[in-house]
């Protein structure tokens, strides 16, 4: 039996049929300009244009309803190892089904394949018109030459053309993923692709718990997701705060330990009540413990067979944005893992893109550097950042609360600062509050007060809003 590969180095031809069969934006957008030339493999060509055609139909895209045409394909076609491969090909798309799809991404993509197989023609026409002597038709060819265009990259009319307009309601603009309750009203708008989110606080205030649960959580949404530690912890350092998330389980007790677990926050009046559940644990967590939660976690996501999350460590200051940027293409090309939320932990210990600038112009290229992996890779990027030394007096950060270069806070599209006092450090409480935000109303004073049990690897467990912080 002979199964015809689609497409090669990572399958890419694969990744765009499949974006056609579960993804409106894609399969509008190829649809559009279709032409069966552009694709190098008849399987490839055949299912594309069982979606094209679907989608004239429907003006969506087939997901389930693929089979249908399969069904009716397969009653006349006679190549049976050819009906087999389509079949392999569909049960693999169904797989991917669990996944998002990442449409600006693969939309990039595939203009710059389509380009590169309508370039590839162009030379053998070419050739083939110099080799018979006609020149003439040989600059016809060149002169005739349409590139494909399926993304903005050129420009846009937004007065004539409303297409333009519609990636704006199109599902990549929905949140990856969210949090609950008020926490979530803050931030969930954000969590978007193409969006640059960075953590400010003060030493030692948490920052690197956040970053686990925003990546946490954005596995729980079935994101794919890819966690850098490029220094503060390695790699045996940062596990034991995933196991600890993940089997709700303490990390590094001996013995018998009480931990106070907050079960209700909650107002009275105008003060903040806030109850804990007793939970008493015999010693760290096992290995057992975390087979189970991981279990868990599998089941929740329902993938078990494809990689949903990466956890690459380096040593602080040997790892630039460029690098990290290389180790994506890397993965995509190698194992087809194209990550859709990335974190950084943490920007400031980055090595610089460019080691011959200040320090200061070090600091700003960075950011460019994090806004610009966003922007290509169509990822939410999330990272942190130290909040300068007047946060330390503070009860709240203010906007002028950065360290080093202010246009930090002009590369993000949020910046989320983490405020507490020693007194609520002990009571198991964080205030949040957005000290930038690029869209949308903000102020620091809009805050969501949040209860913690770091010993179980919990930097949320509930939120609400701080009286008087919230604006009418």
């Amino acid at each position: 039996m002979k199964i015809e590969r689609v497409g090669s180095g990572g399958d890419l031809e694969r990744r765009i049929v499949t974006g056609m069969i579960l993804s409106d934006p894609v399969l509008s957008r190829i649809s559009s300009m279709w032409d069966s030339d552009l694709f190098g493999t008849r399987l490839a060509r055949t299912v594309a244009k069982w979606c094209v055609d679907y989608h004239r139909s429907y003006g969506k895209s087939p997901g389930e309803d693929v089979t249908t045409a399969f069904a009716a394909f397969i009653r006349d076609e006679k190549d049976e190892d050819f009906c087999e491969s389509i079949e392999t090909f569909l049960v693999r798309a169904s797989e991917d089904s669990k996944q998002k799809i990442n449409p600006e991404y693969l939309l990039d993509q595939a203009e710059d394949h389509f380009n590169r197989i309508k370039l590839k023609h162009l030379a053998e026409d070419i050739e083939a018109h110099l080799v018979q002597g006609s020149v003439g038709e040989a600059q016809a060819s060149v002169v005739e030459f349409d590139r494909v265009h399926l993304t903005n990259r050129t420009g846009v009319d937004l007065l004539l053309d409303m297409e333009a307009w519609k990636d704006i309601f199109e599902e990549s603009a929905e949140s990856l993923f969210k949090f609950p309750g008020a926490l979530g009203e803050l931030m969930n708008n954000y969590l978007v692709r193409d969006g640059l989110i960075g953590i400010q606080g003060p030493e030692k205030r948490g920052k690197t718990w956040w970053l686990i649960e925003f990546a946490v959580q954005a596995l729980m949404g079935r994101n794919r997701v890819v966690f850098f530690e490029v220094g503060d912890m390695s790699e045996k350092q940062i596990k034991p705060r995933f196991g600890s998330r993940w089997t709700q389980k303490p990390w590094r007790i001996s013995g018998s330990r009480l931990i106070e677990w907050p079960r209700d926050l909650r107002y009275e009046g105008s003060e903040i009540i806030l109850d804990y559940e007793p939970k008493t644990f015999q010693g760290s967590f096992r290995y057992d413990d975390l087979t189970n939660g991981l279990e868990r976690v599998l089941k929740r996501i329902g993938v078990k067979d494809r990689t949903m999350f990466k956890l690459s460590c380096h040593p602080n200051s040997t790892i630039s944005v460029r690098e990290i940027r290389g180790l994506l293409d890397m993965w995509e090309m190698a194992e087809d893992f194209i990550p859709d939320v990335v974190v950084i932990d943490y920007a400031d210990i980055l090595a610089p893109e460019n080691s011959r600038v200040e320090f200061r112009h070090q600091v700003n290229d960075t950011w460019k550097a994090l806004r610009a992996l966003s922007q290509e890779k169509h990822c939410l990027v999330l990272t942190a950042t130290q909040a300068s030394a007047t946060a330390y007096k503070r009860p709240s950060q203010s906007i002028g609360d950065f360290s080093e270069d202010k246009r930090k806070m002009a590369h993000v599209t949020g910046m989320l600062g983490l405020n507490q006092t020693e007194d609520e450090k002990e009571r198991r409480l964080m205030r949040l509050a957005w000290l930038v935000l690029r869209e949308g109303f903000f102020t620091p004073r809009q805050q969501v007060l949040v209860s913690q049990c770091l010993e179980l690897g919990r930097p949320f467990v509930q939120s609400i809003w701080k009286t008087g912080g919230k604006e009418s």
